[in-house]
């Protein structure tokens, strides 16, 4: 089951990484202000940092993101891809948890570089998306998903290590 890992359109526009399509930016402004509900969530900040991620996802610049940021990104590209919210999973201590496994990826994995951080989310999403409409075209449940868990974890992050590598990138 292979899936292209060079998608045009779709998550990738979502992201904002190509500000100058106008339509682009349009459509995420419509869909940042579908931010998921926040009605059983318990987490002191997340509103604001969903506000704060989607304008940086218009504006593709992530150099000051936090990773508060990336948690509500992830949570917005969750909804995106799989049509379902994932705010549930911040509910309680999810959401401390969750930011502290984005800290300590962006601290010990990305060097502090919010921008390269964003690229691999920007991967993982253009992938999982491109994994969902191969699976979709050919009829087939799909039960995995990515978590804030996985988003945040080593694996995924191990394989896009492997593709950037293939690419020649460090």
């Amino acid at each position: 089951m292979d899936c292209p890992s060079d998608l045009k359109g779709g998550i990738d526009d979502a992201l904002g990484f190509d500000p100058e399509r106008s339509a682009a930016a349009k459509e995420l402004a419509r869909w940042a202000g579908k931010r998921p509900a926040l009605t059983r969530v318990n987490a002191a900040g997340l509103e604001e940092s969903l506000t704060e991620a989607a304008a940086m996802m218009s504006s593709a610049e992530w150099g000051d993101a936090k990773p508060r940021h990336f948690v509500a990104l992830w949570a917005m590209c969750h909804e995106r891809v799989y049509k379902a919210s994932a705010v549930g999973e911040l509910a309680g201590l999810g959401w401390r948890a969750a930011v502290k496994a984005a800290a300590v990826m962006l601290r010990d994995e990305f060097e502090g570089e919010a921008q390269r951080m964003a690229e691999y989310v920007r991967w993982c999403w253009l992938r999982e998306e491109g994994k969902e409409r191969w699976c979709k075209e050919r009829g087939y449940a799909r039960r995995a998903r990515v978590t804030w868990r996985h988003q945040f974890g080593s694996a995924m992050l191990a394989d896009w290590r492997v593709e950037m590598a293939r690419k020649g990138k460090r």
